[in-house]
């Protein structure tokens, strides 16, 4: 459904959640590539400063173990068109 409006709101939400839960972690991924998935879950590993790995396959993990591991976090997904490209994530 392309055009009608769901990133704006999403950014609206992400704003008044922010806005209520201060001090929380609230990570933005797109979904439109698998690159853009990976390039998001860098960006996670840096923004909750985890130790530096290597390869991407290891900082998806980390990152993964990490959400699994701490509370008061959102993860918002957006431009999912297909779900085979986010289900290995």
């Amino acid at each position: 459904m392309p055009g009608v409006g769901k990133t704006q709101i999403i950014l609206q939400f992400t704003a008044e959640y922010r806005k209520m839960h201060p001090g929380r972690h609230v990570f933005f991924l797109d979904a439109t590539e698998k690159e853009n998935l990976v390039q998001g879950f860098q960006t996670m590993h840096k923004l909750i400063r985890l130790p530096r790995e290597p390869h991407q396959d290891v900082i998806i993990e980390v990152v993964r173990q990490w959400l699994v591991q701490h509370e008061k976090w959102l993860l918002l997904v957006d431009n999912v068109v297909r779900s085979d490209i986010v289900r290995p994530f």
